[in-house]
């Protein structure tokens, strides 16, 4: 009796260590999507914003910076050679901002080549 008790004790002290524990993560660096399109060329794109690892000063009249620092990341399909600067126009709250932003970086991951873009964006309404 005694061996029985004690294998089905030692089968349900296994079962419970066993269970699994489920957790919940905090999404950490999603960017956040912006637009798609297709270049001269047909190939898709799709621009995402990152948010700037550093912060810069930004100068502000009636409320809304007249100059904003922003990283884009576009990913390109296919294996592509992103152009060098990029000519960005966005609406960011009640305002539109449009500059030309600059390569960062860029990589090829699963077939896709995701371009990294930085640069200020003028206010211009």
């Amino acid at each position: 009796m005694k061996k029985i008790s004690f294998t089905i004790f030692c089968f349900l002290l296994c079962l419970c260590m066993y269970t699994p524990v489920t957790t919940h993560a905090k999404e950490i660096g999603v960017n956040k999507y912006l637009t798609e399109g297709c270049t001269a060329e047909g190939i898709h794109y799709t621009i995402y914003a990152v948010q700037p690892s550093v912060t810069h000063s930004t100068m502000s009249l009636q409320r809304a910076a007249t100059q904003m620092y922003v990283v884009r990341e576009i990913h390109f399909e296919g294996n592509v050679q992103p152009p060098k600067t990029w000519y960005f126009a966005e609406r960011i709250g009640e305002h539109i901002y449009v500059g030309t932003l600059s390569l960062s970086i860029d990589q090829v991951i699963y077939g896709k080549t995701i371009a990294t873009y930085k640069g200020y964006l003028t206010l211009v309404n």
